[in-house]
């Protein structure tokens, strides 16, 4: 029997005992509906607390699964070789592949305890839903240190400098063009609606503040354009006071399907613009949002690559200091 040396020499690993660990590997693992979540749940585009941070540390320990708080990537090969040095590589395979299948799944277990410990609510839902089937969804397997990083992504809106920011955006939205697309349409309105309730003493159960700014960002369009039209179509329910002002976001669907009715297109060149002066509208080199700053195409396209569709990409500012329109990206509500 071969003894480690003195010197502290590791025991050599062999490919009987690589199989039994590749067997268990998994094994005694909870099942979905066994897994823990936290009590109180974060709203990302609100910002993380500390209350859920702690708290989601202590579930994830919980777990099994804490590791991928700070784990960027699966084991490589060299990670491997670190773990049993004295391997050959025949063996060093074995046990990369079964390290590997081991972090698969208990990343899909961190995505599933992440999941249920946050709360989606509100107008941007449907948008966020997408994001996550197309971002962190392939086959049976899920990605939850991706779905933990983009909700943490969110910066707090509650600083005085967020607040300033945010009315700024929701006083000087505006939505360009006499026929705008649909999706432009419903990004703007989302959009503004999204910014309105992150202003304190904001509420979407008093959305009246709210329909008066939609209102103004629709206002100045030509006599009989469809923008226009649909401007008197909100200012229809709002003289009427229709049952529907009492949820925005019903109200945003029914304005968006009153745009298909009108012959609004469903993507064009109009977009959502905060005005700083001078004219003109931009295309981008995006396909999924309307950002002029956007150039998802250039880093290989998808969800992952849009400025609107992913909270942690950098606005580039050499770009943002040239243009005279800043795009509203903060709305992505763009359906697929």
């Amino acid at each position: 029997m071969h003894r480690p040396a003195s010197h502290g020499a590791s025991y050599p690993i062999t490919s009987d005992m690589v199989a039994g660990l590749v067997e268990n590997l998994g094994l005694n693992r909870q099942t979905t509906s066994e897994l823990r979540f936290t009590k109180s749940k974060l709203k990302p585009r609100e910002g993380v607390t500390k209350v859920w941070a702690d708290e989601l540390q202590d579930v994830l320990l919980g777990q099994g699964c804490s590791n991928l708080l700070l784990e960027d990537a699966p084991p490589s090969l060299l990670s491997c070789r670190k773990k049993a040095p004295t391997a050959d590589n025949q063996v060093l395979e074995a046990l990369l592949q079964g390290m590997i299948a081991e972090w698969l799944s208990e990343n899909t277990r961190f995505y599933h305890v992440v999941r249920g410990s946050l709360d989606i609510g509100g107008p941007m839902q449907d948008a966020d839903l997408s994001l996550f089937h197309e971002q962190f969804c392939q086959g049976d397997e899920r990605d939850g240190r991706g779905l933990y990083l983009w909700a943490i992504g969110f910066k707090s809106h509650t600083t005085v400098s967020a607040q300033s920011a945010l009315i700024a955006r929701v006083e000087s939205a505006k939505l360009a063009g006499g026929a705008p697309s649909l999706v432009a349409l419903e990004v703007h309105c989302c959009g503004l609606l999204t910014d309105w309730v992150r202003v304190t003493g904001n509420h979407l159960g008093e959305p009246a503040g709210f329909y008066f700014r939609l209102l103004r960002s629709m206002s100045g369009a030509p006599d009989g354009s469809k923008l226009s039209m649909l401007h008197q179509w909100v200012a229809n329910k709002v003289s009427d006071d229709d049952a529907l002002l009492k949820t925005p976001a019903e109200l945003i669907r029914r304005l968006v399907a009153h745009g298909e009715t009108l012959g609004l297109p469903v993507n064009g060149a109009a977009v959502t613009v905060l005005s700083t002066g001078g004219g003109g509208e931009r295309r981008n080199d995006c396909g999924l949002c309307p950002a002029r700053l956007c150039s998802a195409r250039k880093a290989g396209g998808g969800v992952k690559n849009c400025l609107c569709f992913n909270p942690g990409m950098a606005i580039p500012a050499r770009q943002a200091a040239k243009g005279n329109a800043t795009l509203s990206c903060s709305a992505a509500s763009i359906l697929r």
